[in-house]
């Protein structure tokens, strides 16, 4: 019975998790432009992510960029797209973001 109970939990959990897709259907909650490389900017700012607390960020190169991606227990808490230059950033909740912002606008 224990078994049963953990394994449904487990789906219940897993089913709740957050997708890169999911995050970006939201509006994002910080766009800029940014002149630097790719490689550089995505680089300040995951160097900033770290230094703000951060520890699970994960740098995706793409046809055209970089995502950077935050996750958190249940999925994906932010995404940063730097596609060509244009930075585009999501979080998955309304709130506890601003520090990662200020990186993000920093770095730019």
């Amino acid at each position: 019975m224990l078994r049963k109970t953990m394994l449904i939990g487990l789906i219940v959990a897993l089913g709740a998790c957050a997708t890169a897709d999911e995050v970006r259907t939201k509006p994002p909650v910080f766009t800029g432009k940014t002149a630097l490389p790719t490689s550089e900017y995505a680089g300040c700012v995951q160097q900033g992510w770290q230094d703000a607390g951060a520890d699970a960020i994960t740098s995706i190169p793409t046809k055209d960029g970089v995502t950077l991606t935050l996750r958190g227990i249940a999925g994906y808490d932010l995404l940063l797209d730097n596609r060509s230059g244009a930075v585009s950033m999501y979080a998955r909740l309304p709130y506890g973001y601003a520090k990662f912002v200020d990186v993000a606008r920093r770095c730019l």
